[in-house]
C-alpha cells in the first residue's frame, strides 16, 4: 500500500493551501489556491474547515442523472459557508459555479429547470436571528450564478 501515500503527496504539493499572507476573498478562512475537487477534498482531509458547524460538502442530483453534484465547503465564518460546486463527467470532476452561499440548513432542489438543471435554494438565518437569507441559483448554460436573494420568514420559505 505504498502507493496511496505518494498519492496523497502528490495531491499536497499539486494543491498548496494559500500562504499565510493570502486568504479568501471572505477573509475567514484559507482554502487551497487552485480549486479542484482534489484539491478541495485533500485540504479537507488535512483538516480544512474542520470546526465549522455547517457540512464540508453537501449532495444534490441537479441534472436528474441518478448522479449527485457534489458542493464543498470553501470558507466560513459565522452562520454561513461559501461551496464549490462539481459534477462528475466522462473526463472528471467539473467545476459549476463560482461561489454558493449556504449554512447549516439544507439545500433544496427547486421545480425551475434551466437547459435541464434545476435551479436550487439555500438560506442562511439573518444575524437578527428572525428570518433567513434566501439564495436562489441558477443554470446560465455555462454554471450556476445567483437568481435572487431577499430576506424571508420561516413561514415564507416555499417554493418560487
Amino acid at each position: 500500500m505504498k502507493f496511496a501515500p505518494t498519492v496523497f503527496l502528490l495531491f499536497a504539493l499539486a494543491c498548496p493551501a494559500a500562504s499565510d499572507s493570502e486568504t479568501t476573498e471572505l477573509d475567514f478562512e484559507k482554502h487551497p489556491e487552485l480549486i479542484t475537487f482534489d484539491c478541495v477534498r485533500t485540504w479537507h482531509a488535512q483538516g480544512g474547515l474542520k470546526e465549522h458547524s455547517a457540512p464540508r460538502a453537501r449532495y444534490l442530483d441537479l441534472n436528474g442523472d441518478g448522479r449527485e453534484e457534489v458542493f464543498l465547503g470553501l470558507a466560513g465564518a459565522g452562520r454561513f459557508m461559501t461551496y464549490a460546486l462539481f459534477t462528475k463527467t466522462s473526463r472528471g470532476w467539473i467545476l459549476l459555479s463560482d461561489k454558493i452561499i449556504g449554512s447549516i440548513a439544507s439545500f433544496e432542489i427547486l421545480p425551475s429547470r434551466h437547459d435541464g438543471w434545476h435551479d436550487f435554494m439555500t438560506v442562511v438565518p439573518t444575524w437578527r436571528g428572525r428570518g433567513y437569507w434566501r439564495f436562489t441559483y441558477t443554470w446560465n448554460g455555462k454554471r450556476y450564478v445567483d437568481k435572487t436573494l431577499r430576506e424571508t420568514r420561516d413561514d415564507e420559505l416555499s417554493h418560487e
